[in-house]
């Protein structure tokens, strides 16, 4: 049987699978039945491949920041948190750089002038990530003693920004999926559309 995942950040409708805040939770649940109840020194393996610019290729180590392995629990699952991990890479910038304009003038290279000089524009380098994550399976071999890595999945591309969730978000659950939709209600291209402030509307 093929490694499932289980549980996983809840889908937002439109252009992109999945669009987090980088303080949410980021749990994903694996299982693979038959290889749990089978061999011996189990573990669930993850690599985390985050980045800046394009998509990341989960098949390759290009985009490759960690690799994590956990033990089934007493379900025979291995859960995985990954917003501790995926946080540490997205953050405000402080910097302005190539394109921003200080009383008229643009900047024309890459000097990073502080944000609080500028008149326009600003960095976004570190305020989103592409993230992808691939799941293995890892086991001894019972016949050759040999550690055996295979099962490989791939969860869906997700997008995480420097943002943060209040207490008046609305948790929402699918199944056993579950997350917030910050992606769908501040698209502008409807009459129930809004901007994210709670300014009068006029």
């Amino acid at each position: 049987m093929a490694t499932l995942i289980e549980q996983q950040p809840l889908s937002n409708p439109g252009t992109f699978d999945k669009v987090l805040p980088v303080g949410q939770e980021i749990i994903y649940t694996v299982s693979n039945s038959s290889v749990v109840s089978t061999y011996t020194n189990v573990k669930f393996i993850a690599e985390v491949h985050i980045s800046n610019s394009t998509p990341p290729n989960a098949n390759t180590t290009n985009d490759l920041v960690g690799t994590f392995k956990t033990t089934p629990n007493n379900a025979g699952v291995g859960m995985f948190d990954f917003r501790p991990v995926i946080e540490s890479f997205v953050n405000a910038d402080n910097l302005a750089r190539q394109g921003s304009a200080y009383k008229g003038t643009v900047n024309t290279s890459d000097s990073s002038i502080p944000i609080h000089l500028i008149d326009k524009y600003s960095g976004n380098i570190n305020t989103m990530r592409w993230c992808s994550i691939k799941f293995m399976v890892e086991y001894v071999d019972a016949l050759t003693g040999n550690l055996v890595t295979n099962d490989e999945v791939i969860a869906g591309m997700f997008i995480v920004f420097n943002g943060y969730l209040k207490y008046t978000d609305e948790l929402i659950l699918s199944g056993v999926n579950f997350g917030y939709d910050l992606y769908s209600n501040f698209l502008l291209d409807g009459v129930t559309k809004k901007f994210l402030s709670n300014a009068p509307t006029s």
